[in-house]
């Protein structure tokens, strides 16, 4: 009489039903995976777009651009409520609560921000992953 026993068909059973739910986890992680690594590149050429934008203004026309005073040292904006960086939540739009920061200082050298040597600007996205707040932060420094 040839075939196999019962108890070696449950053990074969068992072994490919554990193999096959690991495979299983496995490809959910790294759906997930590849899920936050999208949001971060979305958040990264969004950084870098509104870095890039900034760039572009005029240094004396930055801070004002914003809505700051020129007498000022520190300016931040934020899209979710700030209508001057509300023309960046467009980028942000694929990222769950997404938004943009940006903070404006003076440098050091001076008691305003026309005074100052120079400007250090940060821009953050933000967004919800998952059960966390993620972000990707860039900085720069103009002179």
């Amino acid at each position: 009489m040839r075939g196999f026993t019962l108890v070696e068909s449950l053990v074969a059973l068992s072994l490919m039903a554990g193999v096959l739910l690991s495979t299983a986890a496995l490809l959910a992680w790294g759906e997930r995976r590849l899920a936050a690594g999208r949001r971060s590149s979305i958040a990264m050429a969004a950084a870098n777009s509104v870095t890039e934008s900034l760039q572009s203004e005029p240094y004396h026309h930055l801070y004002t651009a914003l809505g700051g005073a020129s007498h000022g040292r520190l300016l931040q904006v934020d899209s979710r409520r700030d209508a001057a960086a509300a023309r960046w939540s467009p980028l942000v739009g694929e990222l769950p609560d997404g938004f943009v920061t940006v903070r404006v200082e003076a440098l050091p050298g001076g008691d305003s921000f026309l005074a100052s040597r120079g400007l250090r600007v940060t821009v953050q996205v933000g967004w919800r992953g998952g059960r966390r707040q993620r972000e990707v932060r860039l900085c720069t420094v103009r002179q």
